[in-house]
């Protein structure tokens, strides 16, 4: 059975992005009418700090977060709960909308 939203939390203490742990937000990878699916699935779920998430390098900033690099991230810092077939299908895009190689290149950049 998959962690409540709560449970994932607690057990996510630091910001993805920075290692913060102070003003800490989940945030789902999946926005606008999928929004309310994505609440219930891990595969969504991102821990940030509020500056990661609302800055203005953050997760709302247009065109410094695609798709590939939310994966990425996810991939990264939460491998147990990282489908990026799920997070596609939760956003109605094709399985190729995103590959799996994309989602690498954003790993080494990152890392």
């Amino acid at each position: 059975m998959p962690p409540t939203r709560t449970e994932w939390s607690l057990d996510h203490d630091r910001c993805f992005v920075c290692g913060s742990r102070t003003c800490l937000e989940s945030h789902e990878i999946a926005n606008g009418p999928a929004r309310q699916k994505a609440l219930e699935e891990p595969a969504t779920w991102l821990r940030l700090c509020n500056e990661c998430h609302q800055g203005k390098h953050g997760l709302h900033s247009k065109g410094e977060w695609p798709l590939a690099r939310a994966l990425a991230l996810k991939r990264m810092r939460d491998p147990e709960h990282y489908d990026r077939l799920a997070v596609l299908r939760l956003k109605g895009r094709a399985e190729t909308a995103v590959t799996e190689e994309e989602v690498d290149e954003w790993v080494r950049r990152m890392t």
